[in-house]
């Protein structure tokens, strides 16, 4: 089932978190890895960031609190004026399974451009 919620909008170019708090089945154990693409669309080939448990884009805080964190990027990767979506895949274990989690995200131009 969707869910709609309020979260921030990734202004191009500089960092973005969000904190998710899960409140159904989903348990973020302490070994658990994950992936998430971040892409324009969802059929595009290249994902604009790849975040993981690995490279810190994924932190689990909590058995049902994970930490998104998109760092600071070159700003013309952006669709600023759309949205970008995600989702979320747990990688370990025999093979990766889609946690049903899927975000889609606006993107705007920020005022200053440092």
């Amino acid at each position: 089932m969707a869910q709609n919620m309020r979260g921030k909008i990734i202004e191009a170019g500089y960092p973005w978190r969000l904190r998710i708090t899960f409140s159904n089945s989903l348990v973020i154990g302490e070994a658990a890895t994950y992936s998430m693409h971040v892409r324009a669309k969802a059929e595009d080939v290249n994902p604009i960031v790849e975040l993981t448990t690995a490279n810190g884009g994924l932190v689990r805080i909590d058995d049902t609190t994970l930490d998104i964190k998109i760092p600071a990027t070159q700003a013309s990767l952006w669709p600023v004026g759309k949205t970008v979506v995600m989702d979320l895949v747990r990688t370990d274990g025999g093979s990766p399974e889609h946690t049903g989690l899927q975000l889609q995200v606006p993107v705007r131009n920020p005022v200053t451009r440092l």
